[in-house]
């Protein structure tokens, strides 16, 4: 049976929704005019109340990879990695929705649909806002970037790991927001992902984010941020006999084999709760932008006589505008969106916006993990995996986005059965995405 606890967010939305149409009782609402708010079609009522905007999302990658040293295949090809069409806007005045469908595949594989997004928000109380349905929890500072501003293809697997853990699409929860000039803060209760039922159940947990603008001018941002989960809860498989499970993994960070393979995994460990956080700054100055971070995974709880086990990961990446255009911060998110050309192709002399980036992460999934050829009793072999990446972005106009990346990744881990045998695996990846978001 599902833990009613999940249910939470869905009963606040509906309560949300229920106030909001007591006041609708009290107000003549008529259609107002058609409109192209930042180039989405938008329509309003005349007195501002309702709205409703169309947005999508498409993203085409195509990637080949090629292996040498001991390990796991990946397999090139193609990938309709996103594909989210969807509605938002508002309702009776201070409440938002959002409604959004993904039709992509994160692993190459054919995906029917699934929800990413369906959420209602009550702004009535600015600079605060309540939030309650299924969403991408706020989780961290690259994590809240949205998909189309992150610099390269995926997010960093340091920051994915803290993702997966209580966030990312279709994940149910209630957040507090606080939204101001130059702090952003998000605390919220999340539990199981609408996309995974029928694979584990009970799953509760903590998300708190933090973004604070430490300076700003015409000019420059500088942010600082932090954040942290505690997963208090943690699910049972199903199959497990009601054993709670946790599990720390990362894919690289090009999501085109349709194996969905992992080179680095704790695999499934017997814990009853986990903790995770993380540090984050982020700077734009002029044309010029870099990002880093830093996070501790610990899985906690275990069976006797096992300790906790702790895991660590880092990335720092940077990016070069080179027609001149900068990285804006975003007050309603807390992060930086992609550059927007001041002159597009359509225009006379116009060649969009162009930039270059480079970027480098590190994921240490290992906790005494002993050497190869020997069992690691208390230890944890989840592996090593070690990522370069340099990318040239083209922005054709505001809704056309081209994205080429060559990268580096090296993976090294000790197996946990017998015989032990280590595997080291080095893979070069170039990868080429189209994105239309609108």
């Amino acid at each position: 049976m599902r833990n009613r606890s999940g249910q939470a967010a869905i009963i606040i939305a509906m309560a949300m929704l229920g106030a909001g149409a007591a006041q609708a009782e009290r107000q003549n609402v008529s259609v107002g005019g058609f409109s192209l708010a930042n180039g989405r079609p938008t329509l309003t009522s005349d007195d501002g109340t309702f709205s409703v905007q169309f947005r999508a999302l498409l993203q085409f990658d195509a990637a080949n990879y090629n292996a040498s040293g001991s390990g796991p295949d990946l397999e090139s090809g193609q990938n309709l990695r996103r594909l989210y069409l969807g509605i938002q806007g508002n309702a009776f005045g201070d409440l938002r929705y959002v409604l959004t469908g993904d039709f992509g595949s994160s692993n190459g594989k054919t995906n029917t649909g699934r929800i990413q997004s369906a959420y209602l928000e009550y702004q009535g109380l600015a600079p605060f806002a309540l939030r309650a349905g299924v969403y991408p929890t706020p989780v961290g500072l690259e994590d809240s970037t949205s998909a189309s501003d992150t610099p390269f293809l995926e997010r960093t697997a340091p920051s994915d790991v803290l993702r997966k853990m209580a966030g990312g699409d279709g994940r149910e929860g209630v957040s507090l927001l606080y939204t101001a000039e130059r702090l952003y803060a998000a605390l919220s209760y999340t539990a199981e992902s609408i996309n995974e039922q029928g694979i584990a159940t009970g799953q509760q947990a903590i998300v708190a984010r933090f973004a604070q603008v430490a300076y700003a001018s015409a000019d420059v941002h500088l942010i600082m941020a932090a954040e942290t989960t505690y997963l208090f809860q943690a699910a049972e498989p199903l199959g497990s006999g009601g054993q709670q499970r946790i599990s720390f993994f990362a894919s690289p960070e090009v999501a085109v084999d349709r194996n969905g393979t992992n080179l680095v995994s704790t695999g499934s460990l017997a814990a009853g709760r986990a903790h995770a956080w993380g540090v984050e700054a982020g700077a734009a100055w002029h044309n010029l932008f870099a990002q880093g971070g830093y996070f501790a995974y610990i899985a906690r709880d275990r069976i006797a006589p096992l300790p906790d086990a702790h895991f660590t990961g880092w990335y720092l990446e940077g990016s070069w505008v080179l027609t001149g255009e900068a990285r804006e911060y975003l007050t309603a998110s807390g992060t930086f969106a992609a550059p927007k050309p001041a002159r597009s192709i359509a225009s006379a002399n116009g060649w969009g916006a162009w930039e270059l980036a480079a970027r480098y992460s590190d994921l240490n999934l290992n906790d005494a993990p002993g050497l190869a050829g020997s069992p690691a009793p208390k230890g944890v072999r989840g592996g090593e995996q070690r990522a370069w990446t340099v990318g040239v972005n083209w922005y054709p106009n505001a809704f056309l986005r081209f994205t080429l990346d060559y990268q580096h990744i090296v993976s090294n881990a000790i197996a946990s059965a017998l015989p032990y045998a280590a595997h080291d695996l080095h893979i070069d990846a170039l990868s080429l995405r189209t994105q239309f978001a609108l």
